[in-house]
């Protein structure tokens, strides 16, 4: 048998995840040996975690630190594997976050607000700029919303009335636009914390958190998956958590 594989999660703060519990099913679907647990750890621990597994998730407030302690990077990293004893960082987020939108019927407006100013929010803006659709940004932190609006080009939002928001803050509920105009919101939290929208679909980030693992657990085995499999296992995933927390 093939030695197995260890794997986590790094993060601050992160006790809640549903992260491994998400990637043990993965990894039984598709017959893994492989392990994945939880790093609750400060920054000064992430070149061990680097050390110590063949490749981790990375969750707030690491996913732009992070960058510093690998070979090479994306901006905003969720996913790092190890490719021939270099530390390689990707993001899965951007993708995740697009199969989640479509999935929930979020894909086909015209205006879109992008609340929070965080490495998920960088990823999510760089999933819309994809798709041909450049939101406006909104975040309580100032300095931060000139830095990631200069990094996106995309504009501070001001006096924005949005068909669609994507909310990637923590904290309470901050909108500080009109929503009068609002159908759609999706808030990447799924720990109950999310807000919503009346007369607007609201969802929260669970399909998106399912969608993301199965796309690093491809990265983590090295497998390849077609479309029509991955949909198959996040609505596998996301159906059973959905039973779960009820």
């Amino acid at each position: 048998m093939d030695k197995k594989k260890k794997f986590c999660l790094v993060g601050k703060g992160i006790s809640y995840s549903l992260s491994p519990k998400i990637h043990r099913q993965i990894y039984d679907i598709l017959g893994a040996n492989a392990e994945y647990v939880i790093e609750d750890v400060g920054e000064c621990e992430i070149p061990r975690v680097i050390a110590e597994y063949d490749g981790f998730n990375v969750t707030k407030p690491y996913k732009l630190a992070v960058r510093k302690y690998l070979d090479s990077a994306v901006e905003s990293v969720n996913t790092v594997t190890k490719q021939d004893g270099k530390a390689i960082g990707f993001s899965t987020d951007g993708d995740g976050f697009i199969r989640a939108l479509k999935k929930t019927g979020g894909d086909g407006y015209s205006h879109y607000a992008v609340v929070g100013s965080g490495g998920a929010a960088l990823a999510v803006i760089n999933a819309l700029k994809s798709m041909g659709k450049t939101p406006n940004v909104f975040a309580r932190n100032q300095v931060a919303l000139e830095k990631i609006c200069d990094m996106t080009a995309c504009k501070k939002g001001e006096n924005y009335s949005p068909q669609a928001v994507i909310y990637c803050a923590s904290g309470g509920e901050y909108l500080p636009f009109d929503t009068k105009n609002t159908e759609y919101l999706m808030d990447l939290r799924y720990d109950g914390s999310e807000i919503s929208l009346d007369g607007a679909v609201s969802v929260n980030g669970l399909r998106m958190l399912v969608s993301q693992a199965v796309l690093s657990a491809e990265k983590f085995l090295s497998v390849n998956l077609d479309e029509k499999r991955i949909d198959e296992i996040v609505d596998i995933i996301y159906n059973s958590l959905c039973k779960y927390k009820k």
